[in-house]
């Protein structure tokens, strides 16, 4: 268990006045898409709230993006497409998201693996996302 200290503060600040997604203010009760995630076997809404804010905690502390390891869900995806759809920006996305790049792009490409046609604009913005660099 890592300790908090008072330097560590702005942390704590991001991590509760944070711009990032959180899946509890969409759906507390979602359904993680990896069937083998604790996630599923937690029972009570004060053991999901304890889960996700732990995770988030030791995350932000090791200095790992906010929802790191945090189970994927269809609502994270919809989110995902739905910003995708409004023009987001790449950096926009990851920020808000708080994942590893290689995450997102799985998720992103999950999304849209075989439900649209490779002329749709979902998929044309989600490959010009999935295409830019740093």
């Amino acid at each position: 268990m890592i300790k908090f200290n008072f330097n560590d503060k702005h942390l704590l600040d991001n991590h509760n006045n944070g711009d990032y997604f959180k899946i509890e203010e969409v759906n507390l009760n979602f359904s993680p898409v990896n069937p083998k995630s604790k996630y599923i076997k937690l029972n009570s809404e004060h053991q999901k709230l304890n889960f996700l804010y732990t995770m988030r905690w030791n995350n932000l502390l090791n200095k790992k993006p906010i929802n790191s390891g945090l189970p994927d869900s269809k609502e994270e995806a919809k989110a995902i497409k739905g910003m995708i759809k409004e023009g987001e920006s790449r950096e926009r996305i990851f920020n808000y998201f708080q994942r590893s790049e290689n995450v997102l792009h799985k998720i992103i490409k999950k999304t849209l693996a075989g439900e649209l046609d490779d002329d749709d604009p979902y998929v044309i913005a989600a490959q010009r996302i999935l295409d830019q660099t740093n």
